[in-house]
């Protein structure tokens, strides 16, 4: 994936996300640190849970950039997701 994403961030400017795949923090710091090594200007995507805000404040500290998945709560205004509305956020849907 390294040697991809290199030959693909080489045309671009600006910013470049990757994402963890891991759910617990050590998982998720490892993850960011080996991802951190790639590309001078990746950006490490981490989701947003509990483990993932505490994973985002320890790489903050070691001057890891960061960006979030937020989900977000259904809201009856929206009627694309009024089936999902009865669904718990923890039961892991995103919109």
């Amino acid at each position: 994936m390294k040697k991809q994403l290199n030959i693909f961030v080489e045309s671009l400017e600006g910013p470049v996300s990757a994402e963890v795949i891991g759910l617990t923090v050590d998982e998720m710091v490892e993850e960011a640190r080996n991802i951190a090594t790639w590309v001078p200007n990746v950006v490490v995507k981490i989701p947003m849970t509990e483990a993932g805000l505490e994973t985002v404040h320890i790489l903050s500290k070691e001057g890891i950039k960061t960006n979030v998945t937020i989900g977000y709560l259904c809201c009856p205004r929206f009627d694309g997701c009024k089936s999902r509305c009865n669904t718990p956020l923890s039961e892991g849907w995103m919109i």
